[in-house]
This record gives C-alpha cells, sequence and structure tokens, in this order.
C-alpha cells in the first residue's frame, strides 16, 4: 500500500475529499495539520519546485482577502511570499499531497489519476 500525506486542515472539504479519494485508491493517509504543526520554507520550496500546474497560494481564500494589501502586493516574490504563508498557513491552496516525490495541489480527480495511479 502506497503512503500519501495530506497537508492541511481537518475540517476543511476538499481535504476531506482528497482523503477519501486517496483512501478509495488503496492509499494510507497521513494528514498533517496546518493549525497544530508548523509549516516549514523546506516543504514550501518541495511543493513549488514540484508544481507548475498550480499556485501554493490560494488568491481566492479569506485568508488572503483578509491580509492588508501591502502583505497582498508583498507576495510576488518567494520569499516574502513563504514568509506570509508561514505565518499563516490557511493561505495555502488545500489540499496539498504528496505521494513519494509527487505533489498535487487542490482537490482534482482527474488529476489525482494521472499524477498518483500512473
Amino acid at each position: 500500500m502506497q503512503k500519501a500525506t495530506v497537508y492541511g486542515i481537518p475540517n476543511c472539504d476538499s481535504v476531506k475529499k482528497g482523503i477519501t479519494w486517496l483512501q478509495n485508491n488503496g492509499f494510507e493517509v497521513t494528514l498533517f495539520n496546518f493549525k497544530k504543526e508548523p509549516v516549514t520554507t523546506a516543504m514550501l520550496q518541495r511543493w513549488q519546485q514540484a508544481v507548475t500546474h498550480t499556485p501554493l497560494l490560494n488568491k481566492k481564500s479569506t485568508a488572503y482577502k483578509n491580509l492588508s494589501e501591502a502583505d497582498q502586493l508583498a507576495v510576488n516574490n518567494e520569499v516574502t511570499t513563504f514568509k506570509i504563508i508561514q505565518q499563516n498557513p490557511l493561505l495555502i491552496k488545500r489540499p496539498v499531497i504528496e505521494v513519494g516525490k509527487k505533489v498535487a495541489i487542490g482537490f482534482d480527480e482527474t488529476l489525482y489519476q494521472s499524477i498518483f495511479l500512473t
């Protein structure tokens, strides 16, 4: 059985859907809760390097809309973006799923099939 790590918060509907999809497709799932465990720069860099199809920062989120105008403008470079995300991990598009070196961001069954089941 392959192991998957799901990064997010347990009460997020997208995270729940991602976990269900993984379990239904034979993955052993571990949840990394953003609210209880810190998101590291190394994690953010790993995800950003692995994923080119989806931005890591969720600009549609309430957390993003609640940022100051200065912080919203500052997210145009990686270093500043990572610092802001580490201060408020709810800015990350959820879920982030890692299976080995494969990464997917957001809930997308078609994407999951193409990345994790091939």
